[in-house]
């Protein structure tokens, strides 16, 4: 479901070439039920009403495993970076975590944790390492929810037991969420260090074999406005 031409003839041939059976809807055509998840473009996604089967599974697993869906109060912690460890403490209780996509997908998992919990207080925090993607993460959260904001010492949060990255991203959440920090009061702006826009360039001959992106493009990418896929397509067509 999308009006991006290009989004649609990439995922449309990954699916024919997976011999995945798809639909095509246009923005507004109402979902069938037989339909288990919509493929969209990150800015298209507000605009679908659509919850899966997996969702609805979520849901019901924190509720039969006496999770409350009313707390005194709630908190979401991020232990930020490129793909995010993300967690729900409600009273001091873990009711929900998972490892994010991307900074951007922070914001979705936030509705969602809101939608599903409600709570007399809500507080989000957020660790301090993760460079760029947490500048990336910050800026989200604070241009599109009215909700505090604490930056956590990530010093004692990340765990020393040699867990895959996943695990310790999680891990990390939930100790970012049990542990205090202070109020964000300034405006985040994401500015991308030399030495990032560096490592995305390497990156990038790496997943390409032979291509460096262009500073431009790297920067691009560290702000979250374009992928690195994409970015070497641009730099592949110039």
């Amino acid at each position: 479901m999308t009006e991006v031409p290009l989004f649609y003839y990439e995922a449309a041939r990954e699916l024919r070439e997976r011999r995945v059976d798809f639909l095509t809807l246009a923005m507004g055509d109402e979902i069938p039920e037989i339909v288990g998840a919509v493929l969209t473009t990150e800015e298209e996604r507000e605009q679908i009403d659509f919850k899966d089967v997996a969702s609805t599974i979520d849901e019901a697993l924190w509720l039969d495993g006496g999770h409350k869906s009313a707390y005194e109060s709630m908190v979401l912690g991020i232990d930020p970076g490129p793909t995010p460890g993300f967690a729900v403490v409600g009273d001091r209780k873990v009711i929900h975590s998972e490892l994010l996509r991307s900074p951007e997908d922070v914001l979705g998992a936030s509705k969602k944790a809101l939608d599903s919990f409600t709570a007399k207080s809500v507080t989000f925090r957020v660790g301090t390492g993760g460079g760029v993607y947490k500048a990336r993460t910050l800026k989200i959260l604070q241009e599109n929810l009215d909700i505090p904001i604490e930056v956590v010492d990530e010093k004692s949060t990340t765990p020393a037991y040699a867990g895959t990255t996943s695990t310790k991203d999680i891990e990390a959440a939930i100790s970012i969420a049990l542990k205090g920090g202070r109020i964000l009061k300034k405006k985040i702006e994401v500015s991308p260090t030399e030495g990032e826009i560096k490592n995305i360039q390497r990156d990038s001959r790496k997943i390409s074999g032979n291509i460096t992106i262009s500073k431009e493009l790297a920067e691009r990418v560290a702000k979250g406005e374009i992928t690195i896929d994409e970015a070497i397509l641009v730099q592949r067509g110039k």
